[in-house]
């Protein structure tokens, strides 16, 4: 499993057509799953994937926006995007 594990970073058009900009793939060293996570019914389905080498961010490829330490979102709708797997 682990070793058929990518990031893709900078991608916005997985057809791979054309794409105006390049994109770059990094290998996951390790998955580090939510111990709250339920298999069964997907609640806390949160993980981290630590990588094998660092991503080097530039003016297409950035870092995500963190909120300060102190946010307090408990009770607020979150949305995540992602393509998740695309193929079985």
């Amino acid at each position: 499993f682990l070793s058929a594990l990518v990031t893709v970073f900078g991608e916005f058009d997985i057809s791979g057509e054309l794409e105006p900009r390049r994109s770059v793939t990094k290998n996951v060293q390790r998955v580090i799953v939510y111990r709250g996570y339920n298999p069964a019914t997907f609640e806390n389905d949160l993980a981290l994937l630590e990588l094998e080498s660092p991503v080097q961010f530039d003016a297409h490829i950035m870092p995500i926006c963190m909120p300060p330490d102190d946010a307090d979102f408990i009770g607020q709708m979150a949305t995540v995007t992602g393509w998740g797997r695309v193929k079985y």
